[in-house]
């Protein structure tokens, strides 16, 4: 969560290979370029490379140029049970896909299937029932963070501080909390 890349890939950034993204939240990134949650790149075209992203939720990341959520370029992506909604790119707020096929199935997409921006013969497959709705991520209380998170790998548990905080320890685990995007600190 909020991580900042002066080119491609706010999160995550893959060239040549193939993330598997699974049971992942991907919030408040941002990248110069491209793809401010994931890029994923290829320099073929009709690469046989698959991004394969699997009930994750991608929000409040922003790309200046295109893909707020997501860029796959000259390679294959499948998105299934995920949740993209509430990113910023000047062309596919949610994905950029270009040069290849990306599957889609069981997504809530802000803007749909229909809204994924599609360029150099690109093509979306649809898989199951796809949805353009809210999903109501929870506001949580009000706080502000005063510290960059710390992420503890053998319990996976981040750690925010916050010295006025509104809530109790352990109020916010296990919720999406709607991400202050213009707060580097989260």
């Amino acid at each position: 969560c909020g991580n900042v890349a002066s080119i491609d890939g706010g999160a995550v950034h893959s060239r040549r290979g193939e993330p598997r993204m699974t049971n992942c939240v991907v919030v408040g990134n941002v990248a110069g370029n491209r793809g401010g949650g994931l890029y994923s790149s290829h320099n073929v075209s009709n690469s046989t490379l698959l991004v394969n992203v699997s009930r994750c939720s991608f929000a409040g990341n922003k790309a200046t140029s295109g893909g707020g959520a997501i860029v796959v370029w000259f390679v294959r992506m499948s998105i299934e049970n995920s949740i993209l909604f509430n990113d910023f790119g000047a062309q596919g707020s949610e994905v950029y896909n270009f040069g290849n096929t990306t599957t889609v199935s069981y997504c809530d997409i802000e803007g749909g299937v229909s809204g994924i921006f599609n360029t150099n013969g690109s093509a979306v497959i649809t898989n199951g029932i796809n949805i353009d709705q809210d999903p109501m991520f929870v506001g949580g209380p009000s706080g502000t963070w005063v510290s960059d998170a710390s992420f503890n790998p053998t319990n996976f548990q981040s750690s925010l501080t916050d010295t006025n905080a509104l809530w109790t320890p352990g109020e916010l685990a296990g919720k999406f909390v709607q991400p202050n995007t213009n707060q580097f600190n989260q």
